[in-house]
């Protein structure tokens, strides 16, 4: 059985008319993109991937800026990094 990693994230700070799967644009409250370019594209290659027996590792969360992952958060919710993960805002 093969395995892949596959991600499961692609957020925007801005409008765009490209993939993205979650915005966090500032005034605005956070969508989740279930469209042909969001979460549909992730669904295609999950059912690929189940009709080929191939088991998937997706990440949801990133620490990746040109990914949007937690720079994202951060600045859309006030925190910091170490605030995400310990639940304490500095």
């Amino acid at each position: 059985m093969l395995n892949y990693l596959s991600l499961g994230f692609n957020d925007v700070t801005a409008n765009t008319t490209g993939v993205w799967f979650q915005s966090f644009i500032k005034g605005q409250q956070p969508q989740i993109n279930t469209g042909p370019t969001g979460l549909q594209r992730l669904d295609y290659v999950v059912k690929s991937a189940e009709i080929y027996g191939i088991k998937l590792i997706i990440n949801f969360v990133n620490n990746w800026g040109d990914y949007g992952g937690m720079a994202a958060y951060n600045t859309y919710y006030g925190t910091t990094k170490l605030g995400w993960y310990t639940g304490k805002t500095f």
